[in-house]
């Protein structure tokens, strides 16, 4: 290799490592926060209320996570640490809300609330503009993506060990 092909190359790499740097950067800066501060680690039930009725229920133990409702069996903990996951999806945007305000969202009579021990999050309509998702959860309304709804719609039967 010649010396100037050996500049070149030297030359090349730090662009491209500076534009890597710069990158990095400024998408640290703009990481949206969770939705909410829950340690997933801590939590020991997760219950699913579709409207009023309570689709499942599951409880963590010793030996890892159950479900009781709608019948007792081990539950898998790929699933369920999935679910877990909901806590943090990122919080696109967010204001507080007093109760009086939730039927604007479809929060006041929610289709899904998640109960993570005693920490409600409620999911409401989509927005109409940005096809984001209304969120409740202790005072705000949140908007989040939408890609978790398939979680929330699936039977009870999914959360199970195969």
């Amino acid at each position: 290799m010649h010396t100037l092909d050996r500049i070149n190359l030297l030359l090349a790499l730090l662009v491209i490592g500076l534009a890597l740097a710069l990158w990095s950067t400024r998408h640290k800066g703009s990481q949206y926060p969770p939705l909410t501060d829950i340690d997933t680690a801590q939590v020991n039930e997760l219950q699913l209320r579709e409207g009023a009725r309570l689709k499942w229920s599951l409880l963590r133990d010793a030996q890892g996570w159950t479900m009781t409702h709608p019948k007792i069996a081990t539950a898998d903990p790929g699933t369920v640490e999935q679910l877990l996951t909901l806590s943090a999806t990122p919080s696109l945007q967010s204001w507080p809300a007093t109760t009086s305000e939730l039927a604007g969202f479809g929060l006041a009579e929610p289709q899904y609330q998640l109960l993570f021990d005693d920490r409600l999050v409620r999911f409401g309509d989509l927005s109409p503009t940005s096809r984001l998702r209304y969120v409740y959860h202790e005072g705000r309304v949140h908007l989040i993506g939408d890609g978790y709804l398939h979680h929330l719609l699936a039977a009870a039967d999914r959360l199970l060990k195969p």
